[in-house]
């Protein structure tokens, strides 16, 4: 947006002036209902992805144009931006993990901010007086470079310390964003708007440092980030952040549409009928791939039916996927049919999900159905967690010369996190006749749940809460050796 929007927009000002109110209004309307769309159906592209993120940014140029006209009498400036201050509230006091974001939710706040600046052009009303104070003020000038140096100082920050960081390591980070944020404010930002330096060559020098500085990464990039600087164990660690599922782009729904029964992938030796069934959300996508490599050298086969944040459980209706529902019915009702099918694995990941009793009864609806059409299910417990990247965490701990085996999380938390939940699995297992395998008891010991493979150098996870295929491999070594034996 950056790139391209001031070009775009100088050539439309010189060139065709009149157009620029009806591109922007377009380029809004379009940006939104994009966003809807994709957040539907492929939620990390709609937040990812500029053009549905594109309206949030055109909110502001709605007004820069003078597209809107400001309030012209005391009266209306309180209300428009009362309105506003109560359009941001709503943003910071309700929106949740859960809030289906970007799309419409976006336009709250952003369509807030725009009315606290339209009702203030001509004279700041008193509702909105509070901000208008000299620290807020200053916060609010130099708000674009403390955005940009916030982000990579506490990436940094939860490499090292963790996804949750300790208070006093979130207090510097923000301390030195603040800082950092001021200093680029004064001397690069405030600079750059002088009068003395209109007549610089903006295009050119814009051009050249973007280049300077794409040239710098690229070479850092294709070196694959210097790896001469750790040792070949550190870089086995590092390298366990690609342990997973390599067919997930094929075989793994991660957000579009609902895949048909029959086009599911089927993992294994090939022309064989699968007897076995991983069905689960994103944890079930590298048990499949594992599972399939110990099925091919049997002469067997496994279908993979996994999606993300759609887990195996019937009338249950995950945010932000509507489509689970009828997915999982069409799904249900095959594998009930098919007589080739003797095994159904399920596999979720619970704290996922914020309404438990609905996700519970649906899970017992799966598996009883399963279990009185006289299939075989395995339901894989639940696995810590992870407030850290185990693959960086543990290379970064080699390279600093420390000792592995003891990296983790506490075991008594995850087992108290997790006890209601392990308690419905072996309660549905023993009322129903299905088997219930833990893989935690592989995972922790009665202190430490690790993220050092003991068997090989590797990590038990290629991130915070997936296990690698390894890591897999490690903890279902029983269930494998079961069903391939």
């Amino acid at each position: 947006f950056y790139i391209l929007f001031p070009p775009v927009t100088y050539l439309l000002w010189r060139h065709a002036r009149k157009h620029v109110p009806l591109v922007i209004s377009a380029g809004f309307a379009l940006s939104l209902v994009g966003a809807e769309l994709l957040r539907l159906k492929i939620p990390s592209a709609a937040f990812y992805l500029m053009p549905a993120r594109g309206f949030e940014l055109l909110t502001g140029s709605l007004l820069a144009f003078g597209m809107v006209s400001a309030p012209q009498t005391q009266r209306g400036r309180e209300l428009v931006a009362a309105t506003g201050l109560a359009l941001i509230a709503i943003a910071i006091l309700l929106y949740t993990r859960q809030t289906p974001f970007p799309g419409a939710t976006a336009l709250v706040p952003c369509l807030g901010t725009a009315l606290v600046i339209l009702a203030g052009q001509q004279q700041t009303p008193k509702t909105a007086s509070l901000i208008t104070s000299v620290p807020l003020r200053l916060i609010g000038d130099m708000s674009y470079s403390l955005y940009l140096w916030h982000w990579p100082i506490l990436a940094f920050a939860r490499l090292v310390y963790g996804e949750h960081l300790p208070f006093s390591v979130a207090l510097s980070g923000f301390a030195l964003s603040f800082v950092a944020g001021y200093l680029s404010f004064r001397l690069i930002e405030q600079p750059f708007l002088r009068e003395s330096m209109k007549d610089l060559p903006f295009l050119k020098v814009g051009l050249g440092l973007i280049s300077a500085t794409a040239l710098a990464f690229s070479v850092f990039y294709h070196s694959g980030g210097l790896p001469g600087r750790f040792s070949r164990e550190a870089l086995a660690f590092f390298a366990s952040s690609s342990d997973f599922n390599l067919e997930r782009p094929r075989c793994h729904n991660d957000g579009g549409p609902a895949v048909a029964f029959g086009k599911n992938c089927v993992l294994g030796a090939s022309g064989t009928l699968p007897d076995t069934v991983v069905w689960g959300d994103s944890h079930g996508a590298e048990l499949a791939v594992v599972l399939g490599h110990a099925a091919a050298s049997k002469g067997r086969s496994v279908m993979q039916i996994t999606s993300s944040a759609c887990p195996p459980a019937q009338d249950f209706v995950p945010k932000g996927r509507p489509y689970c529902t009828r997915s999982n019915r069409e799904t249900l009702l095959s594998l009930r049919t098919l007589s080739s099918i003797s095994t159904v694995i399920l596999a979720i990941n619970p704290p996922r999900y914020e309404d438990q009793s609905a996700l519970r009864a649906g899970l017992a609806t799966s598996v009883q159905a399963l279990r009185g059409a006289g299939k075989r299910v395995i339901i894989m417990g639940e696995i810590p967690i992870m407030v850290i990247d185990p693959p960086a965490t543990l290379g970064l701990a080699i390279a600093r010369g420390q000792h592995v085996e003891a990296l983790g999380m506490p075991y008594a938390p995850f087992q108290a996190a997790s006890r209601a939940m392990h308690e419905f699995y072996g309660q549905l297992a023993r009322e129903s006749g299905a088997e219930l395998f833990d893989l935690a008891s592989r995972l922790c010991n009665e202190n430490l749940c690790r993220i050092a493979n003991p068997e090989v150098r590797s990590s038990l996870y290629f991130n915070a809460d997936h296990l690698s295929l390894s890591g897999i491999a490690f903890a279902g070594k029983a269930l494998i050796d079961d069903i391939y034996r």
